[in-house]
């Protein structure tokens, strides 16, 4: 979340505008209601699924995992999930951003 929010901070400051426009505050909050969600999106879903993991391979062999195998699973799908959230979806929530914040 944080290198994200960097980035958009950093995306919507210009340190060569007069002292009352140096941040586009509207801008701001549609780059972050895109970027934030993808985030979310990847981590709730990486967590879910290697919750769902733990659960399924208890109740089918009886062994408990934990550790790294279900921090690895959270992770790789963490990321799968951020890939797909950056197609057409992405898109839709910065128009959606857009049309609430007043850019469009």
């Amino acid at each position: 979340f944080a290198p994200t929010l960097g980035q958009d901070i950093w995306n919507n400051y210009n340190h060569h505008a007069t002292l009352d426009q140096k941040f586009n505050f509207k801008q701001f909050a549609v780059d972050t209601a895109k970027n934030q969600t993808g985030n979310l999106a990847g981590m709730v879903g990486g967590a879910a699924l290697a919750k769902a993991t733990a659960i399924i391979v208890f109740a089918t062999t009886g062994f408990a995992i934990a550790g790294a195998p279900l921090v690895l699973i959270a992770l790789g799908s963490g990321v799968l999930i951020g890939a797909a959230y950056n197609t057409e979806i992405q898109k839709s929530v910065e128009q959606k951003a857009k049309i609430l914040f007043g850019l469009n």
